[in-house]
């Protein structure tokens, strides 16, 4: 009697198992991206809990915008708590602090402290490249820091 409980169990078990691999194959390659992207996005959040981050990777108790955006500032450099993306010789007598972009609106230094806007955040872009900088000519040769806020999410 015991060996055929067992053996009704397990195929319960395998016809269970079964049924959610056909259930799985049966999703189209866009609902398939949408729960890779999902899976992604929950490990970097994970991963940013690690580091004493929010979910977008913002250090919101951070007293310097350096330490607030640490996440996404290669090459850790500084100047007053301010990154310095971009060096180069001939910012010795130009501009060394990256414009920066929140929400649209341009900025020479960021217009509040990071424990005001840091909880705001919802994305950072930093941008380096010289084709990325572009866009903004004179104005964006230090690098640019483009922010969105949670401001421009709900509207």
């Amino acid at each position: 009697m015991k060996k055929l409980v067992l053996a009704a169990l397990t195929l319960v078990a395998f016809n269970g198992y079964a049924q959610q691999e056909i259930e799985a194959k049966e999703l189209s390659k866009k609902e398939i991206r949408a729960l890779l992207k999902a899976e992604k996005r929950k490990k970097e959040i994970e991963e940013f809990a690690k580091q004493g981050l929010n979910e977008y990777g913002i250090d919101e108790t951070a007293q310097t915008w350096f330490l607030a955006l640490r996440y996404y500032i290669p090459g850790g450099k500084q100047d007053s708590g301010i990154p310095i993306l971009r060096t180069a010789a001939s910012f010795s007598t130009g501009k060394k602090f990256p414009l920066w972009v929140i929400d649209g609106t341009q900025f020479d230094f960021p217009p509040m402290s990071p424990m005001q806007l840091a909880p705001l955040i919802t994305e950072v872009r930093i941008l380096n490249s010289m084709s990325e900088i572009n866009k903004y000519g004179q104005l964006g040769r230090a690098g640019v820091i483009v922010l969105k806020t949670k401001l421009v999410d709900s509207k």
